[in-house]
């Protein structure tokens, strides 16, 4: 089972930042996720919404910013009385340098444009067996496997309407290799779907001892949770 560690969080540092991927590879767990959004320039960032000012006071939306004026926002968390920055999904590759499996999450946006801009970083630093690429939009995922089939790519949802769509939405893309799911659809017969399918099933928002407990006596493929400490204790005990 990979565990992993969801925005690299957990630390002492806020989410997504430079500082808390840093601190997420010396982590004990198998996997890193992360979210990825273009700037202005089409440069790959990592950070989670779409607009600045809940983390950075800044009161834009990220795509509207320049890379350079990104890199100079000091990103901080009410959870954290430390601070960080806005990494590039290059410099986030530097860090990680195959030690962890990197989970990328795309966020919604220019589908083409988006897979084009994160391929072109990945196949330059990383081998393909050591990431996997997730969207909650389709169509990221759709763009991704137009420009590289053998690329792994896993389809994020969180309602029961996107599981009862789920059959659709498989042909519509052509299949993903991993379903990464809110903890409250967790049940049985979704991971025996998953297993007849051959796609591996990984849970999110995993952050309590009975979550993390049910997660783990189900069997399924994959945790990802923001808090790996509690997670490796209860593996342990």
């Amino acid at each position: 089972m990979q565990r992993i560690i969801h925005r690299a969080n957990g630390g002492a540092y806020p989410e997504n930042t430079l500082e808390a991927i840093k601190w997420a590879v010396k982590a004990d767990a198998e996997g890193i996720e992360i979210d990825i959004q273009l700037s202005k320039d089409d440069v790959p960032m990592v950070f989670h919404y779409p607009h600045l000012r809940r983390l950075t006071g800044r009161n834009s939306l990220l795509r509207e910013l320049s890379v350079t004026e990104l890199k100079s926002l000091i990103v901080s968390s009410k959870n954290s009385d430390k601070s960080g920055t806005i990494p590039t999904l290059e410099e986030a590759i530097e860090i990680l340098k195959g030690k962890k499996m990197f989970y990328i999450e795309l966020k919604k946006g220019d589908s083409d444009k988006i897979a084009e801009s994160v391929l072109n970083v990945l196949k330059k630093r990383l081998s393909e067996d050591s990431f996997t690429l997730s969207s909650f939009d389709p169509n990221l995922i759709k763009a991704v496997k137009a420009k590289n089939e053998q690329i792994r790519t896993g389809y994020i949802f969180s309602t029961k309407l996107r599981r009862f769509f789920l059959n659709r939405t498989e042909k519509q893309v052509g299949g993903f290799d991993q379903w990464h799911i809110e903890n409250s659809l967790l049940n049985e017969r979704l991971l025996k779907k998953a297993g007849k399918r051959n796609r591996e099933l990984m849970v999110w928002k995993v952050n309590s001892e009975v979550q993390m407990k049910r997660c783990i006596e189900l069997g399924v493929d994959g945790i990802i949770t923001d808090n790996i400490t509690k997670l490796n204790e209860v593996l342990s005990g």
